[in-house]
């Protein structure tokens, strides 16, 4: 192979490796402070998917799963195994140690910036795809959550691979890729279930994208569904047998009420929270009979919920603005101050934790300013396919995230699709912005070896006239 056919091969390499190591440095440089103060890695919710990690695979597994009552019967119902099996083949490899924890979620954040880089050459260009991997690598809230034993970045991984095997699905029109895409999104629930609706909007869209005739649609859409379906109904029958309930897990009818129906209420009654959530109790308190596991009284809060919305349809509407609001807008300074051992993480007190608030609120703008950017380059392009294949993911984990409790962290999870917008926002015009739909009838992965190879051509024959 010539030199010049190497260069090209040898700079993009070392482009993408520099962000790659970019991405690593800042979160190992986070983890690095932490590290000495290991109880800063705990969340108010880490305790539960410690304690399952325990339960799922210890002694307690048979009272855990068994059909009955009691406080690890319920978390077995209220948390789902894929983040607590994270934790427990760690600890079972090298002892409780939550700093391994978060060095193997560092490894994924990383490889989530892979993973970006990857769909920005799929969807777009490479320019694009080199400047969505740097955007996720300086992304503030990607960066802080990797350092906190929370499933958010074990979680974003895996989504991002399955939304890779869906978009490589739509355009090689491939079952195998498709039932690869359903396996992946359906493991993800079993991480968070915030992604167990998701399969509705991409069967919807995808319907719709899809260019060959309907009964092949169908056809790859019921691939995707029953490789969707694997993970998902292993779950939920595991949880018919033991509560006589077809649910996924109880913390759905539980934060429809604490986070959704509380909030309505309270906006349009013009009460306090705490007599909204007075209210609801006394409510759902009438409804329970005696001897309901959590399972059944999980059915009547999610009935609850939906009836409250019902009732107050413009408290629903601003609370879910307002928790939308949070989700998108906040630079994760709570989450930051907690890790630095702030005695108020809400309050900013020194200096330094100003610089560091006021980096996070610069970095966030202009990731979602190219976001904003990049959307409008493709709506005016007419690239609609792109734009709609990267919005779904966004759309539809602010609409299912939204609410009372929404703040920055359930951000993390969409990041890498804003930053594949922003890197549509700030790649050369000139770029060969590469169709969804069209195989190029050269390498798309290697522009630069073609252009390489004509002007050495070019300059052995003078005859040639190299490509403009």
């Amino acid at each position: 192979m010539s030199a010049a056919r190497k260069r090209p091969s040898l700079n993009r390499f070392r482009t993408v490796a520099s962000i790659l190591a970019l991405a690593c440095c800042l979160r190992l440089g986070l983890f690095l402070v932490v590290a000495p103060h290991p109880e800063r890695f705990f969340s108010p919710d880490t305790i539960t998917y410690v304690t399952f990690a325990y339960v799922i695979f210890g002694s307690d597994f048979a009272e855990a799963f068994a059909p009955g009552e009691g406080e690890l019967f319920d978390l077995s119902l209220n948390r789902t195994p894929g983040y607590p099996l994270l934790i427990h083949s760690v600890y079972a490899l090298v002892g409780a140690a939550p700093s391994v924890v978060v060095l193997v979620q560092i490894a994924f954040g990383v490889a989530t910036v892979w993973l970006t880089y990857l769909a920005g050459l799929r969807l777009f260009d490479r320019q694009a795809a080199w400047l969505a991997a740097l955007a996720l690598a300086v992304d503030p809230i990607s960066i802080i959550m990797t350092n906190y034993l929370q499933p958010e970045s074990f979680f974003t991984f895996v989504l991002v691979a399955g939304s890779l095997c869906w978009w490589r699905a739509l355009r090689e029109r491939s079952l195998w890729w498709s039932a690869g895409a359903g396996m992946v999104l359906g493991a993800s629930t079993l991480i968070r279930p915030v992604a167990l609706y998701l399969p509705v909007v991409l069967v919807s869209v995808g319907l719709i994208l899809q260019d060959s005739r309907w009964p092949t649609r169908l056809v790859r859409t019921g691939v995707f569904l029953l490789a969707f379906a694997l993970p998902v109904g292993g779950w939920i029958a595991r949880n018919y047998a033991v509560t006589g309930v077809p649910i996924f897990t109880t913390v759905e009818g539980k934060d429809l009420v604490n986070t959704r129906a509380v909030g309505a209420m309270a906006e349009e009654e013009h009460i306090s929270l705490e007599e909204a959530r007075r209210r609801l109790r006394e409510s759902l308190r009438s409804r329970t009979r005696e001897g309901m596991n959590r399972g059944q009284i999980s059915r009547l809060e999610t009935s609850l919920a939906f009836e409250t919305f019902a009732q107050y349809p413009w408290g629903t509407v601003v609370t879910f603005i307002k928790g939308a609001g949070r989700l998108l807008v906040g630079p994760g300074r709570a989450e930051l101050l907690r890790l630095l051992g702030a005695p108020r993480p809400t309050t900013i007190e020194t200096g330094l934790h100003a610089v560091l608030v006021g980096m996070e609120i610069v970095v966030l703008g202009l990731i979602m300013f190219g976001a904003v950017l990049g959307g409008y380059r493709l709506l005016r392009s007419r690239r609609y396919i792109e734009l709609v294949a990267v919005l779904i993911f966004i759309f539809y984990f602010v609409a299912i995230s939204s609410g009372l409790q929404a703040y920055s962290r359930l951000r993390a999870p969409i990041m890498p699709y804003f930053a594949l917008l922003a890197g549509c926002a700030f790649a050369s015009r000139r770029g060969p912005w590469l169709g969804f739909w069209k195989p190029t009838t050269t390498d798309r992965d290697a522009p630069e070896e073609a252009q390489a190879t004509r002007q050495s051509h070019g300059r052995n024959n003078h005859n040639t006239v190299p490509d403009a």
